[in-house]
């Protein structure tokens, strides 16, 4: 099996996916979106989902909804920056800094008067960087050798404590499941607005137990102001049967109930 990755190689993404149980063929590609459009039947994707400072990665999300993929298993990794350039502060004028990492690192960004030029992977800014080193700096991954640049400044992350979420996306739902303790989702689809409309959903999961980790709301794309739920929620492997139930109890109010995903616990949840 092939495994589509954010590259170039170095990221993140490529680093989280040594952790999986399963060992693949790495393919890179330059986008997370483009991750994604590369599943088939022979290639899953990696791609971040959640970061501590920074929430959800809505572009993975959206997209994972939008082509009916699956969440069968995730990793997480501890991420941190550091800021790097040839040339004093006060002769940069562009810094280079991937769309979420500019999300973790904005305490140091905005004490600075700096042209930002957002890009796509944390690879992508330090290869532009080194196009332009007269006149540019980059926010680049704390694992990169720092030691040949001029100008650094250190752990420049908004905290030392922060952590990606990443999940391997597939054509189809898994099925093997070893571990007792599990996550599950579920993308819930409203017919119509109503007042009460997000109690009744959560009051299904509150009936059986089942401890929410997140619920975000997100854009339907047909009108505007109506929106699904990406639901979140802790399970365990001998209770599975409760998603079935659940689905059922959704769908006599709710036009549409997806399952994304049941997959494994992160260690520490």
């Amino acid at each position: 099996m092939k495994l589509a990755v954010l590259g170039p190689s170095g990221t993140y993404t490529c680093i989280a996916s040594e952790q999986l149980k399963s060992k693949y063929e790495l393919e890179l590609y330059p986008s997370i979106f483009k991750s994604i459009l590369a599943i088939d039947d022979t290639t899953d994707a990696l791609i971040p989902l959640e970061n501590t400072l920074d929430g959800f990665v809505f572009e993975g999300l959206d997209a994972i909804t939008k082509y009916g993929y699956h969440i069968v298993e995730q990793v997480k990794l501890d991420v941190g920056f550091n800021f790097v350039s040839d040339v004093p502060l006060n002769q940069i004028k562009t810094v280079y800094v991937q769309f979420k990492a500019h999300g973790q690192c904005l305490e140091f960004l905005n004490d600075n008067d700096f042209d930002l030029y957002i890009t796509q992977s944390n690879i992508e800014s330090l290869e532009l960087f080194l196009k332009n080193k007269d006149c540019s700096a980059a926010i680049i991954p704390t694992h990169i050798d720092t030691s040949k640049y001029r100008y650094v400044v250190k752990n420049v992350t908004d905290s030392l404590k922060n952590e990606t979420r990443f999940v391997r996306v597939t054509k189809k739902l898994g099925t093997v499941l070893e571990d007792e303790k599990l996550m599950g989702s579920l993308l819930v689809t409203p017919i119509n607005d109503r007042a009460g409309l997000l109690y009744d959903i959560l009051k299904v999961f509150s009936n059986y137990n089942l401890n929410l980790k997140s619920i975000v709301s997100r854009p339907r794309r047909d009108v505007i102001g109506r929106y699904s739920f990406y639901i979140e929620f802790d399970i365990l492997k001998e209770n599975i049967e409760v998603i079935n139930k659940i689905i059922s109890e959704l769908e006599n109010d709710f036009n549409k109930v997806k399952v994304i995903g049941i997959y494994n616990r992160l260690g520490d949840e």
